[in-house]
């Protein structure tokens, strides 16, 4: 498992020297291709089954390159650095966590049925010093339990928690 972790992680830091030394003209789009990784458990974000729908349930699996473990990355244009996560399947469909809540992560029409109508709910913050991603009402993806199983994903209010760590890879587009 420590050659995929440093597989994964050459990979990413190729594919982000590839764009930073590009000649070729920029792309309009603001979505770039990642997975997601925890450090503490070693899996990635998915699907479980690669059941791509709304209320989808989101969790962690044994990282694969399976489909529903590859995300767009999608800039929010009202709140700077700040992005959506979309399956690849179906850019229609964003990860949102309910405010307040420790219930699992779902996937919902982005927008339009955000947690309670809010969607800031479907807003993340990647922190790459301090390995963490956050949410606008300053809680951090994590798992339950620090949990190193296949088991749902949440959010839980910042702490000295390992299952708080996670990589946002980039991935050459297919």
């Amino acid at each position: 498992m420590r050659n995929r972790r440093w597989y994964v992680l050459a990979v990413g830091f190729l594919a982000s020297v590839a764009l930073c030394t590009s000649t070729a003209s920029a792309s309009a789009s603001t979505r770039q291709l990642v997975t997601v990784w925890n450090k503490h458990s070693n899996l990635c974000m998915s699907v479980p089954g690669d059941k791509i729908k709304a209320g989808a349930l989101v969790n962690q699996y044994d990282c694969g390159y399976y489909p529903d473990q590859y995300w767009n990355q999608e800039t929010s244009d009202s709140h700077q650095g700040w992005f959506y996560f979309q399956p690849q399947q179906d850019n229609t469909l964003c990860v949102t966590y309910a405010p307040g809540s420790t219930a699992q992560l779902t996937l919902q029409y982005c927008g339009t049925n955000a947690a309670n109508g809010n969607v800031n709910t479907q807003l993340w913050l990647y922190n790459p010093t301090a390995e963490d991603l956050a949410t606008v009402q300053g809680w951090a993806m994590s798992v339950p339990g620090a949990s190193t199983i296949v088991d749902p994903i949440n959010i839980y209010p910042y702490g000295p928690y390992p299952d708080q760590s996670w990589f946002v890879i980039n991935e050459p587009e297919v």
